[in-house]
């Protein structure tokens, strides 16, 4: 640790986390300030040296292994960036730790060819694969602590299996172009309740399975004048760490997408683009309770709080078998079946 007063403030790369924070914005001098000896000592130019190689065999900067000039501060071109850990959070490594761009010779980021989107997703889905143990004992303990919490508040646990694939986050920025939902903790695909609540209400309110929109800002709750609803809508868990599978979607008219201005044809080139999902028959727990300010001995009767529960248990049953939850539903995914309703009627006060 820097005493206090010494005048040492950090360099930009020790408040941001390191050098991978300045990959992409970094002065060219800055960049290029690694020496094959490791040193990189940039004299005259007042910016601090690389850091040591020895830093790139912590977990924060293991890629998949594409290629080894894939950080700019590596000692040579020749070092590789070291495999990710079976332990490390399968999110952060799909989302922020993408290595198959490279950095050409005038210190610019290029993005990886079109092929290589594929083989990043292929070595991704293995390295994932090789994970699933250590995933799995997390999963359950998080599932245990939500069972014990809707428990206590008297709501019900909803599990379903996905009928087909299931892909949420699709259209999330991520730099190969297809996103995925990862829970924040776990590093798993998840569904956040914020999304559950969203599709249970449009299928109340858009798809007219409630016709009373006051009903509908009852339940869920409203900006203007209901506020919170009377419903607690949890994250929708896998109850096993889940299986992924490789996807592909072409569109025809890649031109027409860019510039709306040009006409669909079919002389354009249809352009392939995998994206990941998770696989069939994939067993999610979803959740919902009572809330808690809107029950009790001074609020809602009991017998209230239980009628609008079943009321949302049957509205997200609906919407599940029914309208699908996430992207591309329009083609059957995101549908879910075998639907198992527990009530949990015992409410700790």
């Amino acid at each position: 640790m820097k005493p206090r007063g010494s005048g040492n403030r950090p360099t930009p790369g020790e408040r941001s986390g390191g050098p991978q924070s300045r990959n992409v914005g970094a002065p060219k001098a800055m960049r290029s300030a690694g020496r094959s000896d490791g040193q990189g000592a940039s004299q005259g130019t007042g910016h601090q040296s690389a850091p040591p190689a020895r830093l790139f065999s912590l977990p924060l900067y293991r890629g998949l292994g594409f290629f080894a000039h894939a950080t700019p501060f590596l000692p040579t071109d020749q070092t590789p960036v070291p495999a990710a850990l079976a332990s490390a959070h399968a999110g952060l490594l799909y989302d922020k730790y993408v290595d198959a761009w490279t950095i050409g010779s005038e210190g610019t980021m290029q993005p990886p060819a079109p092929t290589m989107k594929g083989e990043f997703l292929d070595r991704f889905l293995k390295w994932y694969e090789s994970g699933k143990r250590a995933a799995g004992s997390v999963l359950s303990a998080c599932l245990n602590r939500q069972e014990q919490l809707v428990r206590s508040l008297g709501g019900a646990l909803i599990e379903a299996s996905t009928h087909w694939r299931l892909v949420a986050g699709l259209g999330n920025g991520h730099p190969l172009e297809t996103g995925l939902l990862w829970h924040p903790i776990l590093g798993l695909p998840y569904y956040p309740g914020s999304s559950v609540k969203g599709l249970t209400r449009a299928w109340a309110d858009k798809w007219g399975a409630v016709q009373d929109p006051r009903e509908v800002d009852r339940l869920f709750g409203d900006q203007s004048t209901t506020g919170a609803g009377t419903l607690v809508v949890f994250d929708a868990l896998p109850l096993q760490v889940p299986n992924l599978e490789l996807d592909i979607f072409t569109p025809h008219y890649p031109e027409y997408y860019r510039e709306p201005q040009k006409p669909p044809a079919d002389c354009q080139e249809p352009v392939p683009i995998p994206f990941l999902a998770v696989a069939p028959r994939q067993r999610f727990r979803f959740a919902l309770a009572p809330c808690p300010s809107s029950a009790g001995p001074q609020g809602r009767a009991e017998a209230a709080a239980q009628a609008d529960l079943r009321a949302g248990v049957s509205l997200l049953k609906d919407a599940l078998e029914i309208m699908g939850a996430g992207g591309k539903t329009a083609v059957g995914y995101g549908v879910f079946t075998d639907v198992r309703v527990t009530l949990c009627s015992t409410r700790l006060s």
